[in-house]
């Protein structure tokens, strides 16, 4: 197991939630997507299993937040090499979860103070 970095689960999702709390258009973008999921997300039961709002909304926000990165990683068109397989092996250690879960306890406290 590798060890925390500055809080976070390691240091590839450390360097992630860097650049996006140091970009002002992709923190908004963020910020927005995060407001967008958890208002249309909903308490859900399946297989028995009860989701509340707020795990849902985590969950697909972290499924939006992986797919815009590997999008993202798929334009950069690296040719095969060892420099695209560990571009995506450091993207592929990012702890998406963890990232979507911060933004949305962000927007759940936002919601308690208004």
């Amino acid at each position: 197991m590798s060890e925390r970095y500055n809080g976070y689960t390691n240091y590839e999702t450390w360097l992630v939630a860097v650049h996006m709390d140091n970009d002002p258009y992709d923190q908004q973008y963020w910020l927005d997507a995060a407001r967008e999921t958890y208002g249309q997300a909903t308490d859900t039961t399946e297989s028995g299993l009860k989701f509340t709002r707020e795990i849902n909304a985590r969950l697909t926000l972290e499924e939006r937040l992986r797919d815009a990165y590997d999008a993202a990683l798929e334009e950069l068109k690296l040719r095969q090499g060892v420099f695209s397989d560990l571009l995506a092996a450091a993207m592929g250690s990012v702890n998406w979860r963890e990232l979507a879960g911060n933004l949305i306890d962000s927007i759940v406290e936002e919601e308690s103070n208004a």
